[in-house]
């Protein structure tokens, strides 16, 4: 975190909570020098809306609302605006850290399988920290003003997918039968 400068929430059980919640908040609001109220605009998921969290938010004078049903894309900057650019600077730093590894392969003439490595988790907060930092104020700015900007991704992206899958590492189609949640919905079924 102080590498970067960035507040990393997580828990052991991979899920946001009411306590990361609380954490956020506190982070956030918890030092601030006045005490005027602060309105924070949350989506409707749960460990938003706890009890505990409800009660720490008013001890901070930070007033929660709720976007409403199905507004999510309309009341939230972040989903307006930055989000979608934010997630294609990282896809961006994804593909060069695929080409890399791709090229490495192809230069060493091995005859052994291609093994991809997966980023560690210093090099992923690397990645979305620098992707963070290539926004532009602009790019953050329009989501409070209605206006939005578009990024268009490299298309050096349909090499890399074409390489993986002459290395059997992606498959060339994704079916109905590739969906993971409905393998293991029809696995509980069939144990019942």
């Amino acid at each position: 975190q102080s590498e970067h400068g960035v507040q990393i929430y997580g828990n052991s059980a991979g899920w946001w909570n009411a306590q990361l919640s609380i954490a956020f908040l506190d982070y956030h609001f918890a030092s601030r020098t006045d005490d005027e109220p602060v309105l924070l605009i949350w989506d409707e998921f749960s460990a938003h809306w706890t009890d505990e969290v409800q009660e720490h938010a008013v001890l901070l004078n930070v007033h929660l609302v709720k976007v409403p049903a199905r507004l999510t894309s309309v009341c939230q900057p972040a989903d307006i605006s930055w989000l979608r650019p934010l997630k294609q600077r990282l896809r961006k730093h994804w593909v060069i850290f695929l080409s890399q590894q791709l090229k490495y392969h192809a230069a060493s003439s091995s005859t052994a399988h291609f093994q991809l490595r997966p980023p560690s988790r210093g090099e992923a907060i690397a990645w979305a920290t620098s992707a963070w930092k290539q926004l532009s104020i602009s790019v953050i700015t329009s989501g409070f003003s209605g206006e939005t900007k578009t990024y268009r991704p490299d298309d050096h992206e349909n090499d890399i997918i074409e390489q993986l899958e002459s290395l059997h590492v992606v498959e060339d189609t994704v079916s109905d039968s590739d969906d993971f949640v409905e393998h293991l919905i029809a696995g509980t079924s069939d144990e019942q």
